[in-house]
């Protein structure tokens, strides 16, 4: 799995993103489900909430913490699926 960041979209872009960077500290956010839960302790734990919302077409708002000043606001922005690409 992988998971490539492009400055434009493209044919098999799935989700584009709004993102600013916000001053002060913001709390982590815990994984919302059992399976991203389990895997809490894996090296990439702070992305899961991200991963999260992605898969499941989420458009909130979400803060990752960057350090204890900063943090990185995203709002997903999932896009339709074309044609060929719709999964049953």
């Amino acid at each position: 799995m992988a998971l490539v960041l492009a400055p434009e979209p493209s044919a098999r872009t799935i989700a584009a993103f709004d993102w600013s960077l916000a001053s002060g500290a913001s709390v982590a956010v815990a994984p919302a489900s059992p399976a991203a839960r389990a895997l809490a302790g894996n090296a990439m734990a702070d992305a899961l909430p991200l991963f999260e919302q992605l898969a499941c077409g989420s458009t909130g708002e979400l803060r990752l913490p960057l350090s204890s000043t900063l943090s990185l606001r995203l709002v997903p922005k999932p896009l339709a699926l074309r044609g060929s690409e719709r999964r049953a």
